[in-house]
């Protein structure tokens, strides 16, 4: 889930993990765990925007807060085509392009019949 050492030391010392090293990202069960348990507090830290959340994940969670308060400074809300990296904006765009997709083949499976 390409999780950084240093997000990943930070996510064992938010969830009380003590034991944690950089080589546990090799292990799949631990880097899904560790990139699913940042996304939920991303989603949490931006009450439950998905887009501020996927662009975070990519870009840093500064980044994206330096991003939001410049918006929000301007009047305006931060949308995915003004995300200043072209990276992440292409990214984010992956990623709910991705979700449209599954929600749209899965319905049934999601709940959302």
């Amino acid at each position: 889930m390409q999780i950084l050492p240093a997000t990943a030391y930070f996510l064992a010392h938010l969830s009380g993990g003590s034991r944690f090293t950089e080589s546990d990202l090799a292990t799949p069960r631990i880097n899904v765990a560790y990139g699913s348990y940042y996304l939920r507090y991303l989603l949490n830290h931006y009450d439950g925007n998905e887009m501020l959340a996927v662009a975070a994940y990519n870009a840093g969670l500064a980044n994206v807060d330096s991003w939001v308060a410049e918006a929000n400074a301007a009047g305006r809300q931060l949308t995915v085509a003004a995300i200043p990296f072209p990276e992440t904006r292409a990214y984010v765009e992956r990623v709910l392009q991705a979700q449209r997709e599954y929600r749209a083949e899965y319905p049934r499976q999601l709940g959302l019949e």
